[in-house]
């Protein structure tokens, strides 16, 4: 059996994060086609609680406490880390997988004949939003495109020279080339869900928010939304409505302006994720940066609840997940106002949607062993 040095900065898991769960899918297939060794790039030392259980059960080869998200220089490109050296000099590996571009980067594994990354966003196309977001101030925007051209010019060239590269969904920002392949994203199947979204007798309507709000574009999207969009939800509707806050790591400065509104409620980590959707009438993904995989949105609808998103967040369901049959998209604050009041006040329509929506991801989106392929799909020697 052919050998594969696994990479990652989360461990592979069933629950947590959509980037925990994809490294756990597609760490799980790959066992079945190689002998698998596992390196943990975990500059937080997030899993540490977890980290003696799978080594029990899994070739661990230990911690790369490696920062592998400070920002990229263009200038510089770091040597091969010590420990990965050591690795790949003790045992003669046919793969070297690695999940992310800057871990792969910062460990120095670019160049490397036999890599195979997976990234999630597309480096392109966030450099492409940031510099966006600096449209009123013309001077800085004018800097940060040529250095954006810069990181752009040396990603590409990068990911020209890994063996295959895998993304959750094809993006508009970089050509796609022949060692590009699309896998995306799976969530698991799930039971005994309180689907009471409709009973509302005994309480207020409620519209629910999950995400990792340590990660930028989530607590940036979402305080657009309550500046933008919730105050007007609230006034309209006329009755009480709660937005539920779900979700690890919200930066103090967010937390202390949100909690003192009483129609916001801060719920932070949630162990069972189920619970987190117990008495929910509505679910929003008010994404506007980032290109990710926005496992929440398939993550609600499996749930049964209907989901309102921005164009962003839809961006890769377009096919699958139709808009007005299986969620509702939001072009625009007033769009969004006016889709989440219509949720929240027509019951027969918020119900048919999330009906719709249910099935599609039942028959598209779940995962089950083997179904990502990914060895079938990059044609990889076993």
């Amino acid at each position: 059996m052919k050998k594969l040095l696994f990479i990652s900065p989360y461990l592979p898991l069933m629950s947590g994060s959509g980037g925990v769960m994809r490294t756990y899918q597609i760490y799980e297939e790959l066992k079945v086609s190689f002998e698998v060794d596992f390196m943990l790039a975990d500059p937080a030392t997030r899993n540490v609680k977890d980290i003696g259980p799978f080594k029990r059960e899994n070739n661990f080869l230990g911690t790369v406490l490696e920062n592998c998200w400070k920002p990229l220089k263009v200038w510089a490109r770091p040597g091969l880390h010590e420990k990965v050296k050591e690795a790949l000099a003790g045992s003669t590996y046919d793969y070297v997988f690695v999940r992310y571009y800057s871990t792969a980067y910062w460990l120095g594994l670019i160049g490397l004949e036999k890599l195979i990354l997976d990234c999630d966003d597309c480096l392109s196309e966030t450099n492409g939003q940031a510099v966006q977001m600096l449209s009123r101030k013309p001077v800085r925007r004018s800097i940060f495109r040529c250095i954006c051209h810069l990181i752009n010019l040396r990603y590409v060239k990068d990911l020209s020279r890994c063996k295959a590269v895998l993304f959750a969904k094809k993006s508009g920002a970089i050509k796609w080339s022949e060692n590009y392949y699309e896998c995306p994203n799976k969530i698991f199947p799930v039971s005994g869900i309180d689907s009471s979204f409709q009973d509302t007798k005994d309480r207020c309507l409620t519209v629910l928010f999950i995400g990792m709000l340590g990660y930028y574009p989530n607590y940036h999207g979402l305080d657009h939304f309550i500046r933008h969009v919730w105050k007007r939800v609230c006034d309209e509707v006329g009755c009480d409505v709660k937005l539920k806050i779900v979700g690890a790591g919200l930066p103090e400065e967010y937390a202390c302006a949100w909690r003192s509104d009483t129609s916001i409620e801060l719920c932070g980590y949630v162990e069972d994720i189920n619970r987190a959707y117990e008495g929910v009438d509505l679910s929003v993904v008010p994404m506007y940066q980032g290109s990710g995989t926005h496992i929440k949105v398939i993550e609600s609808l499996l749930r049964g609840v209907p989901t309102v998103v921005t164009p962003l967040a839809h961006r890769g369901f377009e096919c699958s997940l139709a808009d007005g049959e299986s969620l509702l998209v939001a072009k625009d604050d007033d769009e969004f106002r006016g889709k989440v009041v219509r949720m929240l006040m027509d019951k027969a329509f918020a119900t048919d949607i999330a009906e719709n929506g249910k099935r599609s991801v039942e028959n598209k989106f779940l995962y089950s062993p083997g179904n990502m392929k990914v060895v079938e799909m990059m044609g990889l020697e076993i």
